[in-house]
């Protein structure tokens, strides 16, 4: 950890950090193109589903243990992602 603060340009040049960042800048361009072409009320919800991701990847690839509590708000997202679309729908 020392060693990481004494030379920031070693966080910076980190394959995890670099790709992180790639994905996030991919993510904010679909996310302006999804908006020019799409509905705000639809997509911040649909937006929401990245937090789904973050979990599963965090059980998956950190290892974390999920709760009964973190579950349940992953499938409220999950719930309220399909009522606004199914909503968008009829």
């Amino acid at each position: 950890m020392r060693g990481l603060l004494r030379n920031p340009l070693r966080i910076i040049k980190h394959p995890f950090i670099i790709l992180g960042v790639s994905c996030d800048l991919i993510a904010a361009v679909l996310n302006i193109i999804a908006l020019r072409f799409g509905e705000l009320s639809v997509l911040t919800p649909i937006s929401a589903l990245t937090y789904i991701w973050a979990c599963l990847f965090s059980v998956r690839i950190l290892k974390e243990r999920m709760t009964q509590r973190k579950w349940l708000g992953v499938s409220l997202i999950v719930v309220g992602v399909v009522l606004v679309t199914l909503g968008r729908a009829a």
